[in-house]
């Protein structure tokens, strides 16, 4: 009887685990999708910290795929839109902190 109920309760455990982790993707992709949106728009006002936190929230993303074996194809061209968006506002400074003069050095 212990033996089934420890069965029962593990097998419980690895499908909560799953759950969390298909929510935990979805999540980060969500994220991802999102931003692109909003950065496709060259005069949507945008920081570097935003893109910081985005090229963060990818490197996770892309370390839970990589470690539980399961393959991107979700976000793959929202994040070149990022990308894109990025190196652009590099290259025009045209960040919200450029536009605004603010001292990003401190």
């Amino acid at each position: 009887m212990f033996i089934l109920i420890c069965t029962n309760f593990l097998l419980k455990l690895d499908k909560n685990n799953e759950d969390t982790l298909s929510l935990l993707i979805d999540s980060k992709r969500t994220i991802i999708i999102n931003f692109a949106q909003h950065v496709i728009d060259e005069n949507a006002p945008v920081t570097r910290e935003q893109f910081h936190r985005i090229f963060r929230i990818y490197e996770e993303y892309e370390a839970i795929i990589e470690a539980n074996n399961m393959t991107n194809g979700e976000v793959d061209i929202s994040y070149r839109i990022i990308t894109e968006s990025y190196e652009k506002h590099m290259r025009n400074h045209t960040f919200v902190e450029d536009l605004r003069g603010y001292d990003v050095t401190r």
